[in-house]
């Protein structure tokens, strides 16, 4: 199944990487998002790691490599519409998990910098 953020904003269609077994067979799913100038690539390598059994790993990748443009300790404001945008990606991932049969309680986000 393949998987893309619908959200509007800069991540809008964000391509999505998946790792680990289908989402069909998965029973948990693991988002990863990957930090400030890195890309989905380099988050997929945290599940490589891992080495969880029977876990789908979604890795969306940020428009420009950053899900949003400031520092998190700046103003809301400044960072918009980039974050609620992220914020929307996270949401529309969660949402196509449930609807593919993945109870809500076995989604882990995870993330390093921007994305933790």
């Amino acid at each position: 199944m393949a998987m893309q953020a619908m959200s509007s904003g800069p991540h809008q269609g964000a391509q999505v990487l998946q790792a680990g077994v289908p989402l069909d067979r998965a029973r948990a799913v693991g988002i990863l998002l990957h930090g400030r100038g890195a890309r989905a690539e380099n988050i997929l390598e945290l599940a490589q790691a891992v080495r969880a059994q029977g876990v789908a790993w979604l890795a969306p990748q940020a428009a420009g490599n950053r899900w949003y443009p400031n520092r998190f300790i700046a103003p809301i404001a400044s960072n918009e519409p980039w974050l609620s945008s992220a914020l929307g990606v996270v949401g529309d991932l969660v949402a196509q998990v449930e609807s593919a049969g993945i109870d809500g309680t076995k989604i882990l986000l995870g993330g390093f910098s921007q994305g933790a």
